[in-house]
Parts: structure tokens; sequence; C-alpha cells
């Protein structure tokens, strides 16, 4: 299982932050709702309920659970190569 790349980005101002896993629909969505934030933390994980989990810690919050919700989609290497070809390219001008 390949990892894949995710960020957090906060806007203080609007009091918002939340993770994005770096793909071009992403960065669309962080753009249109956040255009001021700046990423704050980087981390990758092998699944989405690891990357959650890991959001949460960086937080401090209490450990992430599913609550038996939903499955666990654990990442491939078609989406692996998607983020490697997106990261060649990208284009990010806010620093950490």
């Amino acid at each position: 299982m390949p990892d894949l790349l995710f960020e957090i980005w906060s806007d203080a101002d609007e009091g918002i932050s939340q993770m994005i896993m770096v793909h071009p629909q992403g960065d669309k969505i962080r753009l249109a709702t956040t255009p001021n934030a700046v990423r704050v933390h980087s981390f990758t994980a092998q699944s989405d309920f690891e990357a959650f989990r890991l959001k949460n810690a960086w937080h401090g919050f209490d450990p992430w659970e599913d609550g038996g919700i939903s499955e666990e989609h654990f990442f491939n290497e078609h989406e692996a190569a998607e983020q490697r070809e997106y990261l060649a390219k990208r284009t990010v001008s806010q620093p950490y």
C-alpha cells in the first residue's frame, strides 16, 4: 500500500483548519473555501482512516474513530501515481 501526501491548511482569520489530500481537486476545493489559508503541516498516510487519525493527533484532539459507519479505504498505486504526477507540476507559493 502506498502512502499519499496530505496537508493541513489553516486560516486564522476565519478560524478554519482543513486537511486536504494533495490532488488537483483538493487544491481547487481549498482555494475556493479558504483562499487565505496557509499550509501548517504535511504528513503521509496509507488510508483515509489513518489520515484522519494523524490529523487529530497533530491537532491534539481525541483519537479519531469512524464509529463503524464506513469502510476504511486503503490507497492504491493508481492513486499514488496520480499524486506523483500532480506533485511534479504543482506549485504552491505559500511556505510552511
